[in-house]
């Protein structure tokens, strides 16, 4: 008797799978499930709102309106490094200097930056001028000097509304201070803490522990002294129960009785745990709450700049005017679109406000004629 057509339809062959594939398959269900719980209860485990901690940073983060750090930068990289290959990068020991620039008015950011950076296998280290701007709404990222070895100005339209250059972690310590509940400025808000009840002895002062996962193989611990209003005096990232980079922080007082950042050494291991780059930051000065001026937090995209726009996955030109012209990045030529067409001749683009100009007085010189024949008319009439 053969099965009605509908169930014949909705009938599935199952195959068994083989055992490996079975029992893999069971592990990933098992891994993902654990990963899931863990992230569930890091956010469970979060920091309530009246923690002292989190109504220490908001504290902060309420009596700094605005604030700007300069800061210089020195790091010093061991043989090999960057990349442990047959030949090791760098080949010896190197040392960056430069200087850089975090500026904040509410939740408007601009940060600068000139540090080298490696880019090519055997080349030197490459200049690199970067900056990270966030105006409330939008994020750019712009380099003026171009990136890598084409000198070609060069930018991008972030598809978040964060800047992601301003999270790295070195940097981390200046918004910590004074938007430490800012998810978009720091890379460990003081709400995604969690108290482990564990202690630290770091330069004679007894330190708190505070834990967050931003993922199942992740783990950021952070040591926080309640003498110093709970600012964050040590970092340790975590990867796979590794440690991958530790970073110290030294504050000082101000005159206007804020603690600042002073100074503070940040070091990534191997797998070894050996230091393959250190990084020492020193602040240089630091205002608060000054007049920012809102130019600085616009971008303003150099002419002959390519800018990717990564919300559209759209590439344009900026043109001497100002304006962006699409372009194909595959061939480099203009894409002809309604918002990428030249613009029309100037009298092209105003006829009708021309026609206007011309007609109107047209008319009412015609007008006054005609009446003036009609008083004529009516002075002396035709006989």
């Amino acid at each position: 008797m053969r099965r009605p057509a509908a169930v014949r339809g909705s009938t599935k062959v199952m195959r068994a799978l083989p055992p490996a594939r079975q029992w893999a398959r069971r592990t990933l269900s098992v891994v993902s499930l654990c990963a899931a719980l863990l992230l569930l209860v890091g956010l469970c485990l979060a920091a309530p709102a009246d923690d002292p901690a989190v109504v220490a940073a908001r504290r902060r983060q309420d009596a700094a309106k605005s604030f700007a750090v300069e800061y210089k930068q020195t790091e010093v990289i061991a043989p090999g490094g960057l990349y442990s290959t047959v030949k090791p990068i760098p080949a010896e020991e190197t040392t960056i200097v430069s200087t850089g620039r975090v500026v904040v008015d509410g939740a408007k950011v601009r940060f600068e930056t000139n540090h080298a950076y490696y880019f090519l296998p055997g080349k030197p280290f490459v200049d690199k001028h970067e900056v990270c701007l966030f105006n409330g709404k939008v994020a750019h990222v712009s380099y003026p000097s171009g990136f890598g070895i084409d000198k070609t100005p060069q930018g991008i339209i972030e598809r978040d509304a964060a800047p992601a250059g301003i999270k790295t972690y070195e940097i981390c310590p200046i918004f910590a201070v004074f938007r430490g509940l800012s998810p978009v400025m720091t890379s460990w808000p003081y709400s995604d803490l969690a108290p482990s009840g564990r202690t630290c002895t770091i330069d004679d002062t007894t330190c708190e522990e505070y834990v967050t996962r931003p993922s199942a193989q992740v783990a950021i611990i952070c040591w926080l002294d309640p003498a110093q209003d709970y600012l964050i005096r040590r970092v340790c990232h975590q990867s796979r129960g590794q440690l991958d980079s530790q970073i110290d922080i030294r504050y000082r007082l101000s005159e206007e009785g804020y603690r600042l950042p002073h100074s503070w050494d940040c070091n990534h291991y191997s797998a070894t745990g050996s230091v393959k780059r250190s990084q020492r930051f020193e602040v240089l000065q630091t205002q608060i709450n000054q007049v920012e001026p809102a130019s600085q937090f616009e971008i303003e995209y150099p002419p002959g700049a390519k800018v990717n726009d990564q919300r559209t996955d759209k590439w344009y030109r900026v043109r001497s005017d100002g304006t962006m012209r699409e372009f194909s990045i595959a061939t480099g030529e203009d894409v002809l679109t309604t918002d990428s067409v030249a613009e029309p001749p100037w009298y092209r683009r105003h006829r009708w406000l021309l026609t206007g100009a011309i007609m109107v007085p047209a008319v009412a010189a015609a007008v006054i004629y005609i009446r003036m024949r009609k008083r004529a008319n009516s002075r002396h009439p035709q006989a």
